[in-house]
């Protein structure tokens, strides 16, 4: 029987590696208002970021789905056909207790090279707001930031994470 000294330390170098990879920061703001209990929300997700935004929308899901908040999670890109009325259709026939809606502000890539073309996006900015169905002012504000060293597509999970944790810690759900 042979015993690699290895074997742990590599373990321990993969797992830095992989978690020094993806940096997000959120800062948020709540309505001292809103004490309503939530269990059910409508999430809409749009941004030029398609890969991680799609992520980002089926990661949500299951964020939510984990933390017992009944949702459903809508994806569309800035090419969408759907019209705002289209998704307020949705969103009405859905009955959720709050509505997030997560957009996509901003954008950051990195060139390795000259070429234009071969540019790896490496980060992006988001805006995240919880509403009451048919009310104006949101009850909840976030400013997420995802930065990755190895493209930002790896970022979406992380991002869903840290949403909800924000979520849990600001009291908006349990």
């Amino acid at each position: 029987m042979t015993t690699s000294y290895f074997k742990g330390p590599l373990a321990i170098a993969a797992a830095l590696l992989v978690s020094g990879c993806v940096h997000t920061k959120i800062e948020s703001n709540k309505s001292p208002d809103f004490h309503q209990p939530v269990s059910k929300i409508y999430v809409t997700v749009k941004g030029s970021s398609q890969k991680y935004m799609k992520r980002l929308s089926d990661n949500m899901q299951a964020a939510l789905d984990s933390a017992g908040i009944q949702a459903v999670t809508y994806y569309y890109d800035p090419l969408s056909l759907d019209t705002e009325k289209d998704v307020e259709e949705k969103i009405k026939a859905y009955h959720p207790d709050l509505v997030m809606l997560i957009g996509q502000t901003e954008r950051r890539a990195y060139s390795g090279s000259r070429s234009t073309t071969n540019r790896l996006e490496t980060g992006l900015t988001l805006d995240i707001r919880l509403f009451i169905p048919d009310k104006e002012n949101p009850v909840w504000r976030a400013n997420l930031r995802a930065d990755s060293d190895f493209g930002i597509n790896h970022a979406s999970e992380i991002s869903a994470k840290k949403i909800i944790h924000q979520l849990k810690e600001d009291g908006m759900i349990r």
